[in-house]
């Protein structure tokens, strides 16, 4: 699965992206609470399709 289509199905499921403080180069979102690293973006796929 390519990294766009990864990326429009999070953006349809109006997930936020942050840049954590500690460190810039790491990407987190904040979805309904949960903070969840962007290398679980397969597991999102698990949870949300």
């Amino acid at each position: 699965m390519s990294d766009d289509y990864l990326d429009k199905f999070l953006k349809d499921l109006n997930i936020t992206w942050l840049t954590s403080h500690k460190n810039k180069n790491l990407p987190i979102n904040i979805y309904k609470g949960n903070i969840l690293l962007s290398d679980n973006r397969q597991l999102l796929l698990q949870m949300y399709s």
